[in-house]
């Protein structure tokens, strides 16, 4: 019985090529569609977050702004910056943060050899890595503890300013001028995707110990405060908490939103992998479509 089953389906298709041959087509294209199409939403989707992550992950960047609410018989207008003595009180006051690094920076002036460049430079501590995914390539670190507490005059570089400055050599322990003042280089970051930036791309970035930064040109209030929750569901709880104990010690209002501006990587992210399903779904949906078509197309050729 099988054989006769066979016999005929294989005489059928001889007898109707054409036919057979379009069948074939439709399903093997409208599969296809879907395939490629599925395959660039979720490639293009990973890349999205990838240059997201290569600005930072799981960060919160809070800046110093001024006072747009009266408070205690306080004027408004009044700025409020930001002290290295305000990481250890919100480290001690605020709950659920992971690390936290204050950052100093300022465009400056570098040089290696006969080579010159200007940059922006950054006074952070060893927290500074993982929150901002800057890694070292192999052969070099980041900076640690023991370059903060001796004020150490080392540097870490980004890729495109030790390409810039050595060329072909390998930067390591080699000395590179900041504003005329010699550092070692003790590391260059691997290459990354980054999208968001904030002064430039870290790959033109030179990174410092803050202590040094400090040292070096006497500044007394911070540019910023970088900080990274436990879990990502704390980012609300953090952000109410930190205003509350700023606002205490600073005398303005909580709720003024213009005395604390806050760049917030993780509501970012939020959205971004949001716009990443969204896109998802709108490929999935054009490739269905497609093999529906396929399906009709293949249903008119054998019938």
């Amino acid at each position: 019985m099988w054989r006769i089953l066979l016999v005929e389906f294989f005489s059928d298709l001889r007898s109707q090529k054409l036919r057979t041959f379009l069948t074939l087509m439709a399903i093997t294209w409208g599969t296809f569609a879907v395939v490629i199409l599925l395959s660039f939403g979720e490639g293009l989707s990973n890349q999205m977050i990838k240059g997201m992550l290569g600005a930072g992950n799981r960060i919160m960047m809070i800046y110093g702004g001024q006072t747009s609410i009266s408070y205690e018989g306080l004027d408004i207008g009044r700025r409020i910056r930001f002290v290295e003595e305000d990481i250890d009180l919100v480290s001690r006051t605020v709950p659920y943060i992971e690390s936290i690094s204050p950052q100093y920076g300022r465009f400056t002036s570098i040089g290696a050899g006969s080579e010159r460049t200007n940059t922006y430079m950054e006074g952070v501590n060893p927290d500074f890595e993982i929150m901002r995914t800057m890694y070292p390539a192999a052969g070099g670190r980041f900076l640690n503890e023991n370059d903060v507490t001796y004020r150490r005059r080392v540097a870490f570089i980004g890729n495109n300013i030790a390409e810039r400055l050595y060329g072909e050599e390998n930067p390591i322990g080699q000395e590179i001028y900041v504003d005329q003042t010699p550092f070692v280089v003790i590391g260059v970051m691997e290459p990354k995707l980054q999208t968001g930036m904030n002064y430039g791309p870290d790959s033109d970035r030179v990174v410092i110990p803050y202590t040094t930064f400090r040292t070096m040109y006497g500044h007394r209030y911070l540019s910023s405060i970088l900080l990274r929750p436990t879990d990502a569901d704390h980012q609300e709880l953090i952000n109410s908490e930190f205003r509350r104990v700023m606002a205490a010690k600073y005398k303005f209002d909580p709720s003024d939103e213009q005395a604390i501006r806050m760049w917030d990587f993780i509501e970012a992210e939020k959205m971004n992998r949001q716009v990443s399903m969204g896109l998802q779904i709108f490929m999935l949906t054009i490739g269905l479509f497609t093999l529906i078509i396929a399906g009709v197309g293949v249903a008119n050729i054998m019938y």
